[in-house]
């Protein structure tokens, strides 16, 4: 049986049926239960700091033989919610093996889909992501979806760099990088579009490899482990860091490789543990912070 955890963590029951999933935060998430021939089952599941270890039980129901083949489609457009113009370039995902890109008038188009529960995602630069939940059965063998994304209220201006022997002033959207790349230096790590050029990636989760405390899963999410950031503090949970575009906080658990390419970054910072975190970072709930800036 396939198990989701708010459809960012994903686990396979073993053979009597039991599974597990560990490094859960405290939080109201969304747990899917699904298996080919079975009725999908979801509900939400609420998670307070005083559960240690929580038993979940579920039985799905089996579906009548000639449902087994059934096989749905999700067609659908994506507009600016300002506009209302049709986006193209929308990455639209509704899991690893599906996904799309909206043309030139916003529409997108999924088939050969199989029943279950499904979350259905929208990224594009300029953006905040959005996603949405699907009914997809028997009964809605072809679904049309419409989806107005919010604008990034990002500044466009130039950056503009000043300076002599004795100082250095920056203005424009990157001034905020490089204030914080002097003042907390010794806590985050400064990656400049020249860093990222010469690592030649196609990922943007790749340059988390081999970042100490830094794990990177297959479908590009990456999570830190408290207390690995140079810190005397010992090892403790591992989840999610906050992660910032231009400045305005989207969520933790987001997948990088969703949001944005390498070739499409101007900078980046990261900052590995909340102990290290500046103060006008700093989210309840995340281990650290990324925050990505756009060409």
């Amino acid at each position: 049986m396939d198990v989701r955890l708010d459809d960012t963590v994903r686990v396979v029951t073993d053979a009597d049926g039991t599974f597990e999933i560990r490094g859960v935060t405290p939080a109201t998430h969304q747990i899917a239960f699904s298996r080919v021939g079975y009725e999908p089952k979801s509900y939400p599941l609420p998670i307070s700091d005083s559960d240690q270890d929580l038993f979940v039980s579920v039985a799905l129901e089996r579906l009548p033989p000639n449902l087994f083949s059934v096989r749905l489609r999700v067609e659908g457009a994506v507009t600016d919610a300002i506009s209302g113009r049709g986006v193209r370039g929308v990455r639209v995902q509704l899991d690893t093996a599906n996904r799309a890109v909206t043309d030139t008038r916003g529409m997108f188009e999924i088939r050969e889909l199989i029943p279950g529960p499904r979350r259905l995602r929208f990224t594009r630069i300029g953006y905040l992501p959005k996603s949405l939940e699907l009914p997809l059965d028997w009964t809605n063998r072809h679904l049309f979806v419409t989806v107005a994304l919010e604008p990034l209220p990002v500044e466009l201006e130039p950056v503009v760099v000043r300076g002599d022997t004795s100082s250095t002033m920056v203005r424009g959207r990157l001034a905020e990088f490089f204030r914080r790349q002097r003042q907390y230096a010794a806590w985050g790590r400064f990656l400049t579009p020249q860093d990222i050029e010469r690592r030649n990636l196609f990922r943007v989760s790749s340059l988390f490899y081999g970042v100490a405390g830094a794990r990177v899963d297959d479908k590009g999410t990456v999570t830190f482990r408290e207390g690995a950031a140079g810190t005397r503090e010992p090892l403790g949970r591992r989840c999610s860091p906050a992660v910032y575009l231009h400045g305005m906080f989207l969520s933790g658990g987001i997948r990088l490789d969703e949001l944005a390419r390498p070739e499409d970054l101007a900078a980046l910072e990261v900052y590995r543990s909340s102990l290290t975190t500046p103060l006008e970072l700093a989210r309840s709930g995340t281990c650290g912070t990324i925050v990505l800036w756009t060409r």
